[in-house]
């Protein structure tokens, strides 16, 4: 049995667990970004939504042993930028401080973390916050009761790493639409080099590509400019987001009212960080300007 410790007082670990982010597509783009450090070309997410959920996300990177378990992935507030400013594989770093793995115990009770650091070692502990919080316990070593990662989802070389989430705190059966709009506009999707797939339950894997997404479906609001582009209003007045959020307007209409232009012109770069980028997307897509595409899972989120 190994001796895992994480890297945290457990009372901070109470107090700040359960607080952070609470948004699962953020969560689970934390993961991936991991997966990414690792030097991944590949990751796989399913979300289970039966009577026990449960989120997968196996990625095909280098890998852990069970030393550098606890030195990097339970080891909360190490600056990884510091110590490891690139991958092995010489990508550039994008975690920081580690601190996106607690708000992990915003959306799951219990963590299960599997890595394969070649063909033959093989580490695995799980994080049962109630334990580690409650009975200020240590992560539990799993490795001998867990079932080895299916070679489908390891590298070449064996490598790879699993982590389940368990114990699902929140209703994540409409969570796949939000965690693919955040993966696609978080990472290079359309690179060879890192791929990412999902899936819901027991479907295929699809692999995610911003050219086969259909932004209407998650967009609220939209400015279109010429008759072309006017199906593009009907397509998100469809959608399931509730009509109360949605604000669609041909701009032929808006530049009869000069304030309107100018007040969406002000509104729009106050709420820059919601922009999305159709460009690369949609062919001609600089005929259409969107300002406002919430695809998160807070509270005033219509699908929340």
């Amino acid at each position: 049995m190994f001796d895992y410790r994480i890297n945290i007082d457990k009372n901070v670990l109470k107090l700040l667990g359960a607080q952070l982010y609470g948004d699962t597509a953020s969560i689970i783009s934390e993961l991936v970004q991991n997966a990414y450090d690792a030097d991944a070309q590949n990751v796989w997410i399913t979300l289970n939504t039966g009577n026990e959920p449960t989120i997968i996300v196996q990625d095909d990177g280098i890998g852990m042993s069970a030393d550098e378990i606890n030195d990097r992935f339970l080891n909360i507030g190490q600056d990884r930028r510091e110590k490891y400013p690139l991958s092995p594989g010489g990508r550039k770093v994008l975690g920081r401080k580690g601190i996106g793995k607690l708000a992990v115990f915003s959306l799951a009770k219990i963590i299960d973390v599997c890595s394969h650091r070649s063909i033959d070692s093989f580490a695995a502990c799980r994080m049962d916050f109630d334990k580690i919080t409650r009975e200020h316990s240590e992560p539990e070593d799993i490795a001998a009761t867990s079932m080895p990662t299916d070679p489908a989802y390891l590298s070449s070389a064996g490598t790879g790493t699993t982590i389940i989430l368990r114990s699902i705190q929140k209703d994540v059966s409409r969570s796949l639409n939000y965690i693919i709009n955040r993966l696609t506009r978080t990472f290079d999707v359309n690179s060879d080099e890192f791929k990412i797939f999902v899936r819901k339950n027991n479907d295929s894997f699809s692999e995610l590509s911003r050219k086969d997404l259909k932004f209407t479906e998650y967009m609220d609001a939209i400015i279109t400019f010429g008759s072309e582009f006017e199906t593009k209003i009907d397509e998100i007045y469809a959608n399931s987001i509730n009509k109360r959020y949605k604000w669609c307007k041909r701009y032929e209409e808006l530049a009869e009212d000069k304030f309107q232009v100018s007040l969406i012109s002000s509104y729009s770069l106050s709420y820059c960080s919601s922009i999305l980028a159709l460009t690369a997307a949609i062919p001609s897509a600089a005929a259409i300007t969107a300002f406002s595409y919430t695809i998160t899972e807070a509270s005033s989120s219509p699908l929340a």
